[in-house]
């Protein structure tokens, strides 16, 4: 983002460098050829503060819009360089906080939700949810696991050991008896 006070130092040292350009030395004048004349852009020195100002300038100005890399890169190196442009650009504009902000997704949109089927009967759909990482038990158990009829709301819970198998829970615990779960799903 640009400063203002930033701005109002700034802005008269590039229109002095500027006003200087036909007598400034080579070093920091480059040229190119292009379209067969030269053409001189102005190289600016290892100072953050001005690389900085110029990148807001050629970026966050509202006659530019906030443009891309490409856009903001291309529109620096018509009238400055400097060694680092490409890479320093690219940072810029992908750490700008605007951009970030309104940035256009690039995914397809999501699809709507699908809810679960209400269950027709109790324990024909239960949801299952462990708890693990706990104290251990004078008979060796570790964690809990939850039973949820979806329907009742009616819950079980159980010891378990670590490793996890639910076949052997259920077997022993008499929910597999209460009747044909449709299917089970976890929280």
């Amino acid at each position: 983002m640009c400063l203002t006070s930033s701005r109002d130092v700034l802005l008269p040292m590039i229109r002095i460098l500027y006003s200087r350009m036909s007598f400034t030395p080579a070093s920091t004048l480059t040229g190119m050829a292009c379209g067969g004349h030269l053409v001189h852009k102005l190289v600016i020195p290892n100072a953050d503060a001005l690389r900085q100002f110029v990148m807001c300038e050629m970026h966050d100005s509202p006659w530019r819009g906030h443009v891309g890399v490409k856009k903001t890169r291309k529109a620096i190196e018509r009238l400055y360089t400097w060694p680092s442009l490409k890479d320093d650009a690219e940072k810029y504009v992908r750490t700008c906080p605007c951009c970030q902000r309104n940035k256009a997704a690039n995914q397809k949109p999501a699809g709507l939700l699908q809810p679960l089927p209400v269950p027709t009967r109790n324990w024909g759909s239960v949801s299952t949810k462990a708890i693990i990482a706990l104290p251990e038990t004078s008979s060796g158990n570790t964690a809990i696991v939850v039973f949820v009829d979806r329907l009742t709301k009616w819950f079980t819970l159980l010891p378990a050991r670590l490793p996890l198998e639910l076949r052997p829970l259920l077997k022993c615990s008499g929910i597999r008896s209460l009747g044909y779960m449709e299917y089970s799903m976890s929280l």
